[in-house]
């Protein structure tokens, strides 16, 4: 199978490039995103919900590390009119920019700078628009049985609901060649390095085959797309929890399985252990760069589930 056919996403705010006049967060129309303005006019506490610092944070802001002159720096997609080349980021580190990274798929550039860098990019002819970069957090709603993957009711079909087919029993999909990316905090599929008498989720065992790391918040520390390791996640478990409702078997039982029990894991870490962060894009830039690959250890039977099929992100 080739190519990405399906994105399950919650919430991934990062939009094409387009006019900035016609973009619901520059109202005044001067390419700079207005809640990056609100924070300088009114304060941090607008960049968090409810204008309340001790909610979450609603835009990437470092706030914590402050500049040598005072200020504070953001994290930011820069939109451009045309594919970014070499030249740009090189622009854009003449102006201070840091943590620079050009998307390979949309016409954006990833950096972090200050408000006063900026304004100098919004001005230079070839930027849309500079867009403060969402933060995400993670979110889990519906079950397989739920959603009809499996009888809503009971084992076995004489016990269960038959309003509607069952994906597994009447239209025999069960994820058999499927190869999902969950883009989430991790999954707790092998063996914990920090406690090694855990050994993995019943459920989730033999799943994996590549995965990548995205959450730190340095592009220069992402997984690079021609290798692979297999993140876990230490804290909020939530990688975890979302694998088993879209690929868990169940463990011996079944009975808990998910959507797609026979489906493989591809598992990119885009979220940190405490289960917000704002690695989405570049972990789907990532999974779309390895659409096609042949994992290590496919053989025979097994490279039907090579490269990725759906991305999942409960964010």
């Amino acid at each position: 199978m080739s190519g990405i056919r399906h994105f399950i996403v919650g919430s991934l705010c990062l939009a094409l490039a387009t006019p900035a006049s016609a973009w619901i967060h520059d109202r005044d129309a001067n390419k700079i995103d207005d809640r990056i303005e609100q924070v300088q006019t009114v304060g941090v506490a607008s960049a968090h919900e409810k204008n309340d610092v001790s909610r979450r944070r609603t835009i990437a802001l470092f706030e914590d590390e402050l500049r040598v002159d005072g200020s504070f720096e953001y994290g930011i997609y820069i939109g451009f009119d045309r594919r970014p080349t070499e030249a740009d980021e090189d622009t854009l580190s003449e102006l201070g920019f840091q943590s620079i990274k050009t998307y390979q798929f949309i016409d954006y550039i990833r950096a972090r700078g200050s408000f006063a860098q900026i304004q100098q990019a919004a001005q230079l002819g070839s930027v849309t628009r500079v867009e403060a970069i969402p933060m995400v957090y993670a979110t889990n709603h519906y079950g397989s049985r739920i959603v009809r993957a499996r009888d809503s009711r009971g084992l076995n079909a004489a016990q269960a609901y038959s309003l509607f087919p069952s994906a597994h029993a009447e239209l025999g999909l069960d994820g058999t060649g499927i190869v999902i990316a969950v883009l989430d905090s991790g999954v707790n599929d092998e063996m914990d390095s920090v406690n090694p008498t855990y050994v993995g989720h019943e459920s989730l065992a033999g799943k994996f085959l590549g995965g990548g790391e995205f959450f730190l918040g340095d592009p220069l520390l992402n997984t690079p797309a021609d290798s692979s390791i297999n993140p876990q996640d230490k804290g909020s478990y939530h990688g975890t929890h979302v694998a088993g409702s879209a690929l868990g078997t169940g463990g011996p039982s079944g009975y808990l399985a998910g959507v797609a029990p026979k489906a493989r894991l591809v598992d990119c870490k885009v979220l940190s252990d405490a289960g917000l962060g704002f690695g989405s894009a570049d972990g789907v830039e990532w999974c779309i760069l390895n659409k096609d690959r042949m994992w290590a250890g496919l053989s025979g039977a097994d490279t039907i589930y090579a490269g990725v099929d759906v991305l999942s992100l409960s964010l």
